[in-house]
């Protein structure tokens, strides 16, 4: 929130300090003499009687939630990061609650779990930070640096507008606790560091260590079981920071491109899919798709198979092991069982493959919705365009690319069947171009439905 046209003497003098943390360095404070000093307790107490005469409750302090436990840490070093990664490892099945523990038993200090599971995501221990923690930090580093810069223009800190900017960049929602907790650990390193904040060489052994172990308990049968993290990452009821129930899955979280999405595990599932499941399997790439799942507990759209066995990486690692096969036949995968059945199927993936109802509830605030765009339809817009805008804009799958072309028909389809409203195209144009001027869509959303709409 911007600070203008303040200009009232009394509220320079008494400006809180509950934000002190926001400015750069240490608080600096001028003495004041004796005389100052017995206005200010005066004029404290004359605010104190005129709120209690009025009916005013009495200034309380931050709630608990507020406070960072980061305040108390006196420095920052590689023990520290050591410590946060030895203990994720340890526990994957309660990697939060054992980081809490570790650093309260080796350092004296006590975090709260919200604040572990933020260090946690921070330094890549999950599956949805893990592949760009470092540019993750690099990005919220940027960002948080501009804030601080132009501290004199905040009474407090923007903790929206910082959202936003860092989603922008980045492509990561976070969440309210995870914000906070980032930008007071930003502070601290600061504090600790400098300008420069905390340096890389702090992290990333001890993070390529993890992910090692990781990796070696995923592939040993033996570990398997013990070696799952959580797949639901949430933070703690004692946090009343966050108003979401989880944070998600890395599909949840992360919005993927088509080169993203292919790690070597998936894309080695995907070679060994194809060899061990029968050519003649009707709806082959479904079956593919199932079995990377079991074989790696993610879950990968179609549409991205089809396209990723086209390609020469694909076709080459098959040909390796199935020397007598044809190029042209391996490439050849059916989706579908037949043409009549594909609409049918490409809707009910739309209605399967829906973020979680706290990411649509985070960005969309009561006054974005109305007595007939409610919560539930304004879903439905989102959710389709996330599934178009998912397939390649080169895709040369027929059905997919129908579904870029055609995604306000496919629209009305869904009002028609899961509603049971039948919306004229224009109403929905009209929906979707505000849903654009309220920033709901990410900028390739907005390519792609502008595309639609001028087009149409």
């Amino acid at each position: 929130m911007l600070q203008r046209g303040v200009s009232s003497e009394h509220n320079d003098k008494y400006t809180t300090a509950t934000n002190a943390e926001f400015v750069k360095g240490p608080v600096k404070f001028k003495k004041v003499s004796a005389v100052t000093a017995a206005e200010a307790k005066h004029d404290a107490k004359e605010t104190g009687n005129a709120s209690k005469g009025i009916g005013l409750a009495p200034t309380s302090e931050k709630p608990a939630s507020e406070k960072s436990s980061f305040a108390q840490f006196s420095t920052w070093s590689k023990d520290y990061v050591r410590c946060i990664v030895n203990a994720a490892a340890a526990q994957p099945s309660a990697p939060a609650k054992a980081i809490q523990l570790a650093l309260e038993e080796k350092f004296k200090v006590r975090i709260r779990t919200d604040e572990a599971e933020m260090l946690r995501l921070h330094y890549g221990l999950c599956e949805c930070t893990e592949e760009k923690y470092a540019y993750y930090i690099q990005t919220f580093h940027l960002v948080a640096t501009q804030f601080s810069q132009k501290r004199s223009q905040y009474v407090t800190v923007p903790w929206t507008e910082m959202r936003i900017q860092f989603a922008r960049a980045s492509r990561l929602q976070l969440e309210d606790w995870d914000l906070k907790g980032r930008f007071h650990l930003f502070l601290l390193h600061r504090r600790v560091y400098g300008s420069q904040g905390e340096p890389s060489s702090n992290f990333q052994d001890e993070v390529e260590a993890y992910k090692k172990k990781v990796a070696f308990r995923k592939s040993s049968s033996f570990l398997k079981s013990s070696s799952t993290e959580a797949s639901q990452s949430s933070p703690p009821a004692t946090s009343s920071v966050t108003l979401s129930p989880h944070i998600g899955s890395a599909q949840d979280v992360i919005k993927t491109r088509e080169d993203e999405v292919w790690t070597p595990a998936l894309f080695k599932a995907l070679v060994d899919g194809y060899c061990l499941v029968a050519p003649e399997t009707p709806n082959k790439a479904l079956a593919l798709a199932e079995f990377i799942r079991l074989k790696t507990n993610v879950k990968v759209d179609v549409h991205h198979i089809l396209e990723k066995s086209k390609t020469k990486e694909f076709l080459g690692e098959v040909r390796k092991r199935r020397p007598n096969e044809n190029e042209e036949s391996i490439g050849k995968l059916s989706a579908y069982a037949n043409n009549q059945s594909r609409p049918d199927v490409i809707l009910s993936e739309m209605a399967s493959d829906v973020r979680p109802d706290w990411y649509y509830k985070s960005k969309l605030r009561p006054e974005y919705l109305t007595k007939f765009w409610n919560y539930e339809r304004t879903k439905c817009i989102m959710s389709t365009i996330e599934y178009a805008d998912r397939i390649s804009p080169n895709t040369t799958v027929e059905p997919l690319y129908v579904v870029r072309a055609k995604v306000l028909d496919y629209l009305r389809i869904r009002f028609l069947r899961e509603h049971k409203i039948h919306i004229h195209e224009e109403a929905i144009k009209t929906r979707v171009v505000r849903m654009m001027e309220l920033d709901i869509f990410d900028e390739s959303q907005c390519r792609l439905l502008n595309d639609i709409i001028h087009k149409t």
